[in-house]
């Protein structure tokens, strides 16, 4: 498989941190980026399967040939663990399986073969498996009370690709050098094949907590909260730490709150010094309305502005009257970013503009 794809992982961190802060095009931009990264893995996986899955069929062919019947079972089922519908390796796998043992299965009501493939053999993804074998053409022949003959082949699939030693060593490794989200996916395998192994469960409900707490380091404290909830109940009560770190949460939006609007306020006042009353208008308007004196604030430039709106509409209509169009025009727009819902000053605006047009049409 393709190794070289970057991890799309940095873009959704980015995009999700962009979309809180309300940068949106910078957010689409990082969730794009990613969703090309993902399809390029989706991609080199894809080929990855494929040619894993013809790899093994094609040792399976060479196995069966030559009469290794036990190495020809297990590349056959090799083959399906990568590709699961591949009808070559299951028609080979028919030759191939002289099975010690047989499982006698009794269909139960709505029965699928991926509630067989569980009960048979723990992995409902074996559906495939118990498809070919019953010999049934679909589901809809699974009656209640038929009895199936399948194979028992978990076992050895099961040794084929999981190997304790093997996997337990590298979970320790990275355990010890604290890098859980390596961690976590090898103990979970363990703990999916063994499910008693109190290593492994240790290790994973450890993983969730040193990852919650590197997430609490960074403020990121809903993903924290969310990886403390993962938590099994029965390892640790993560409740008062939950409660703690909602707090603190809370405590740092207050104080991320008021210097936002610290901000803004201070913002707006130093516009209405310079006389700039729109900016001033907008910077006012991005404070909390029970900040200090911020509602007096606006309606005293509202009453202001409605007053220069009011102006510059009559340089306006000085000029239309002395037939200067273009000077009226752009009193009246003056006089609209002043009071935007002034529709009387938008009316006269197009009026002069198509009075403008018919005099250039004559001319």
């Amino acid at each position: 498989m393709d190794s070289s794809v970057p991890s799309l992982i940095p873009y959704q961190l980015k995009a999700i941190d962009y979309e809180k802060n309300n940068e949106l095009q910078l957010a689409l931009t990082n969730w794009r980026i990613a969703e090309a990264l993902m399809n390029e893995r989706i991609r080199a996986l894809t080929e990855h399967i494929g040619n894993n899955a013809e790899k093994h069929f094609q040792r399976g062919l060479t196995c069966l040939n030559d009469g290794l019947i036990d190495q020809a079972r297990l590349e056959f089922l090799t083959t399906l663990r990568y590709e699961s519908d591949h009808s070559d390796a299951l028609k080979c796998l028919r030759k191939a399986v002289n099975p010690k043992r047989t499982i006698e299965y009794t269909v139960k009501k709505d029965d699928s073969f991926k509630t067989i493939a569980n009960q048979v053999y723990k992995n409902n993804n074996q559906n495939i498996l118990v498809a070919f074998f019953s010999g049934l053409e679909s589901e809809k022949d699974l009656v209640e009370g038929l009895v199936l003959s399948l194979p028992v082949l978990e076992v050895e699939f099961t040794k084929r690709f999981f190997n304790y030693h093997k996997e337990m060593a590298l979970a320790r490794k990275y355990f010890k050098d604290k890098d859980f989200i390596r961690v976590l996916p090898i103990a979970e395998n363990i703990v999916k094949h063994m499910p008693d192994n109190r290593e492994a469960v240790f290790m994973i409900n450890s993983s969730y907590d040193g990852l919650a707490e590197a997430l609490f380091k960074k403020q990121k404290y809903n993903d924290a909260i969310d990886m403390l909830k993962m938590i099994d109940p029965k390892f640790r009560n993560v409740k008062p730490r939950i409660m703690e770190i909602q707090g603190i949460q809370a405590r740092h939006m207050a104080t991320d709150t008021e210097n936002k609007n610290a901000a803004h306020y201070r913002d707006g006042r130093d516009f209405f010094k310079k006389e700039m009353y729109i900016e001033s208008l907008k910077a006012f308007e991005y404070v909390d309305s029970g900040y200090a004196d911020v509602v007096d604030k606006i309606a005293e430039l509202n009453a202001i502005m409605k007053n220069e709106s009011e102006i510059h509409y009559r340089k306006g209509v000085k000029h239309f009257l002395n037939e200067k169009l273009d000077e009226a025009i752009l009193e009246w727009e003056k006089a609209l970013a002043f009071d935007p819902e002034n529709l009387k000053v938008q009316k006269d605006i197009d009026n002069a503009k198509q009075l403008l047009k018919k005099i250039d049409e004559i001319k």
